[in-house]
C-alpha cells in the first residue's frame, strides 16, 4: 500500500536544508540547492520561485520547483523558444505563452522531479505524480499554463505520466554532451583522430597559439577581485551571441563559488594582469555544464581562445577530475561532434487551463515543431549511435 504523500512548499530555497534538498533534488548541477540560491541572490529576473518537497512518513521523498517570470528578455523565457526572433513582433499582437509556471531549473536540461534514490520504482512514481499534481494547482492558483521544457530521454516516466494528464508536446532544442572515457586529455585527442584526423592537430595549435601569445589561463578560487571584469565580459558575450543582456548582477560569480566550492570551475584567461576572458563549468555528482563564458573578442579572435577556453580546458579538467559527462549547450552542433560530443534531444510539455488559450497554443506548437525539427536535423545526425530511434512520443 502507497504511505500517504503531503507536499511541503518553500518561497526560498534558503528556507530548505541543503542535505535534504540535495538528496531528493534531480541529480543535475543546476537543480543543487547551491545553484539555486545564487539564482536567488544575483539573477536580474525575478523568477518568483516555489521549490516543492514530497513528504512521506515526515521524510522528503521527491523534489521540484517552479518558477514564475515576467515578460522580459533578460532571461531565456518560453515566448524565445516559441517564437525565437519573432518574439517582440508575436507578443505585440497577444502572442504569448506567458503568464506561465515552468517546470525547469534555469540553465538545466532534463532536470525536472526528483526522488530519493532509495525509492522503489513504484513508489518514486507516486511522488512524481503528487508533485506534478502539486504543480498543476500552483499554476491554476496563479492563472498560468504549466510548462516542462527541456524534458529529455531519460525523464521517460515524466513524460508518460504528462502524456496521461493531455499535455500538449513540442520540440525543444538539442543539447550536446561529452563522455568522458579516457584516462588523460592526451588520449582523448588520439581518441579525436581517428573519426577527426585534423582535430588533434587542431587542438594542438590552439593551445599552443594560446602560450605564445603571451596568455596564461589559471582556475579561480576567489571571484571577488576580478568580479567587474568578469560581469563585463560575459555582459559583452551573451549580447554578442545571443541577443541578450547578462541575466546577473556582478555579484553572481563570488557568490557561486561561496555557495557551490570546488563544483565551480571558473578558468580566467590572463594576459599580464588583465582578465582576457573566462569560462564557467558547473558539476555535480559527475555531470559538468560549461555554462557560461566571456571573452575580450579582438583578443578571442586572434589566439583562439574561445575554443581553449569553451572546450579544450574544461574538458581537460573532466578527465583529470574523472568526471562522467561535460554538457556544452544546444549550438554549433556539428563543431561539437569533430571534438567527439553526441546530441540528446529533448521535447517540452505544455497545458493551458483556458480552452481557448490551449487551441491557440496547441496550433501553434504544432507548427514550431515543424520548423524545430528542421531546424535540429543536423543535430539528429550526431545522436549517440546506440540511442534508440523511437520518437519521445508518437504524437510530436
Amino acid at each position: 500500500m502507497s504511505r500517504a504523500i503531503t507536499i511541503e512548499t518553500h518561497d526560498s530555497i534558503a528556507d530548505i536544508d541543503p542535505t535534504i534538498w540535495n538528496e531528493v533534488a534531480p541529480r543535475h548541477p543546476m537543480a543543487s540547492h547551491g545553484w539555486l540560491l545564487t539564482l536567488e541572490q544575483t539573477c536580474r529576473a525575478n523568477l518568483r520561485p516555489v521549490y516543492l518537497l514530497s513528504m512521506a512518513e515526515g521524510r522528503p521523498r521527491g523534489a521540484t520547483l517552479c518558477t514564475f517570470p515576467e515578460r522580459t528578455n533578460a532571461i531565456y523565457t518560453p515566448d524565445h523558444l516559441l517564437f525565437g526572433r519573432l518574439r517582440p513582433w508575436a507578443q505585440a499582437c497577444g502572442l504569448s505563452l506567458l503568464p506561465a509556471t515552468i517546470c525547469h531549473p534555469y540553465g538545466s536540461h532534463g532536470a525536472h522531479i526528483g526522488t530519493h534514490a532509495s525509492l522503489a520504482k513504484e513508489e518514486a512514481g507516486s511522488h512524481r505524480a503528487a508533485l506534478i499534481h502539486a504543480l498543476e494547482s500552483i499554476a491554476k492558483e496563479r492563472g498560468s499554463g504549466l510548462l516542462f521544457t527541456a524534458l529529455t530521454d531519460k525523464e521517460e516516466d515524466i513524460r508518460h505520466e504528462l502524456d496521461k494528464r493531455q499535455y500538449t508536446a513540442g520540440r525543444d532544442f538539442a543539447t550536446c554532451a561529452l563522455d568522458v572515457r579516457w584516462p588523460t586529455f592526451q588520449a582523448y585527442t588520439a581518441a579525436l583522430a581517428k573519426k577527426h584526423p585534423r582535430m588533434a592537430r587542431t587542438i594542438r595549435n590552439e593551445r599552443n597559439r594560446v602560450a605564445k601569445s603571451g596568455v596564461r589561463i589559471e582556475r579561480l578560487t576567489n571571484a571577488a577581485p576580478h568580479e567587474q571584469a568578469l560581469y563585463e565580459l560575459g555582459a559583452h558575450n551573451m549580447e554578442a551571441r545571443a541577443g541578450r543582456p547578462f541575466p546577473f548582477e556582478p555579484s553572481f560569480f563570488p557568490r557561486l563559488l561561496e555557495n557551490i566550492g570546488d563544483n565551480a570551475c571558473l578558468f580566467g584567461a590572463f594576459q599580464g594582469t588583465s582578465l582576457a576572458g573566462f569560462s564557467l563549468m558547473v558539476e555535480r555528482d559527475g555531470v559538468a555544464v560549461v555554462y557560461v563564458m566571456g571573452l575580450d573578442t579582438k583578443r578571442a579572435r586572434g589566439d583562439l581562445l574561445y575554443f581553449v577556453l569553451g572546450y579544450d580546458v574544461p574538458i581537460e579538467h573532466a578527465i583529470s577530475s574523472g568526471f562522467r559527462t561535460v554538457q556544452f549547450g544546444g549550438t554549433h552542433y556539428e563543431l561539437k561532434a569533430r571534438r567527439g560530443c553526441f546530441t540528446i534531444p529533448a521535447s517540452f510539455r505544455y497545458r493551458a487551463f483556458s480552452p481557448l488559450r490551449s487551441a491557440l497554443a496547441s496550433a501553434w506548437i504544432k507548427v514550431h515543431t515543424l520548423a524545430m525539427d528542421r531546424k535540429n536535423r543536423t543535430a539528429h545526425r550526431f545522436e549517440r549511435p546506440e540511442r534508440s530511434r523511437t520518437p519521445v512520443n508518437p504524437n510530436e
